[in-house]
């Protein structure tokens, strides 16, 4: 018989120790690696589930290391809500289990002219970049890349623990 592991993990030889939790362990080791790098420009790339909470990304990680150039990837480089809606609009339901979420691939909701744009000016940037939400890395070449899969606090968890009464 074997036995569910409620607590698994991965061990990866020649890293032990090396796992951080918290915002001030994240921000130090990042910190570090831009400090390491002596360069102009240093791009952190933060690559986000769907669903992460980018405002808390934001407010507990990338302020405190006051970059000088921000992008989210959601509002400066995607397509409108629009343009979006209408491209999918047809497919769109609300049966979880028979529907679709998506067709397109990330690509496909992108604004060409926007990524052009944003794509200047992070290599023309000084200093700290920070390009993040989903699909940053299609963005920017990282220097250091970053994937957060964070849920927001309080997010609905999809099977209940016990069955209801």
């Amino acid at each position: 018989m074997t036995r569910y592991d409620k607590f698994p993990c991965v061990h990866i030889r020649g890293h032990q120790g090396a796992a951080v939790q918290g915002y001030d362990a994240v921000i130090a080791r990042i910190q570090e690696k831009i400090c390491a790098a002596k360069s102009d420009r240093f791009a952190l790339v933060i690559d986000c589930y769907p669903g992460a909470d980018l405002e808390e990304i934001r407010t507990q990680l990338i302020d405190p290391l006051k970059p000088g150039t921000v992008i989210l990837t959601e509002t400066d480089v995607l397509k409108s809500a629009e343009e979006i809606t209408a491209r999918v609009r047809d497919r769109m339901t609300d049966d979880r289990v028979f529907g679709q979420m998506c067709l397109e691939n990330y690509i496909d909701l992108v604004d060409a002219n926007k990524l052009c744009d944003v794509q200047n000016k992070v290599l023309s940037a000084a200093g700290l970049v920070v390009v993040y939400g989903a699909g940053a890395r299609l963005i920017a070449e990282p220097d250091l890349y970053v994937y957060a899969d964070m849920a927001p606090l309080g997010a609905p968890v999809p099977f209940p623990q016990e069955p209801p009464a």
